[in-house]
């Protein structure tokens, strides 16, 4: 958009050649992929949010191809990510201290480990209905006449379209220590979540059921 606000595509503008003149933005959903050669000494600001990822992180501020080397960054924060940052457990800061780029950074990874822990229980529910299907599958391969092979099969894909409160939200005894989930029985996913310290995981669905309320 020029200064009388005359809007035009951005390849065909003459603009395309004197990025130097502009004032890009990029939301969210534009940082990933998008390539313009700016400036050698363009400074970007890099908004940050709660929850914010490594992941989207980096892609925000990579959109700076020549970062480190002429191009950089500044963050900018609402307050409640500036108290998050001060909070984060891997270097806590005081209210008067100076936040600095590794801190970012480090508040970063932090969220990032936590959205991990959070959706846990999504990746194990997949992959031992996975298991579980494709074992069905084997067996249904290898006795395909048997009476109840395709129904064995069925069953293994389906699941209950709904359930109890109390199959819900009743509490399960030894909370902290349970390893009742179907994931503790598969090796291979039992040794990535002892790799991480993992011993109980909650039910994925009444998370999502939870959210949806």
């Amino acid at each position: 958009m020029s200064q009388d606000r005359e809007v035009e595509k951005f390849v065909t503008s003459p603009y395309n050649q004197k990025l130097d003149l502009c004032a890009v933005y990029l939301d969210d959903a534009h940082t990933r992929g998008t390539d313009l050669k700016l400036p050698i000494y363009f400074r970007a600001v890099v908004t940050l949010g709660p929850k914010l990822v490594k992941d989207r992180l980096v892609q925000g501020c990579m959109r700076m191809r020549q970062l480190g080397r002429g191009q950089s960054v500044t963050f900018f924060a609402p307050l409640e990510v500036d108290r998050s940052i001060r909070a984060c457990e891997l270097r806590p800061l005081d209210s008067s201290a100076e936040i600095h780029s590794e801190d970012v950074l480090r508040w970063a990874m932090s969220q990032t480990c936590e959205h991990i822990r959070h959706y846990l229980p999504h990746w194990a529910q997949q992959g031992s209905e996975y298991i579980k299907r494709n074992e069905a599958w084997n067996l249904y391969e290898r006795n395909q006449t048997a009476s109840d092979a395709l129904g064995t099969l069925r069953a293994s894909w389906e699941d209950p379209d709904a359930r109890t409160l109390e199959e819900m939200y009743a509490p399960s005894p030894n909370y902290e220590t349970t390893t009742s989930h179907p994931a503790f029985n598969i090796p291979d996913m039992k040794k990535h979540l002892d790799d991480l310290g993992i011993f109980h995981l909650g039910d994925a669905k009444t998370d999502e059921e939870q959210e949806r309320q």
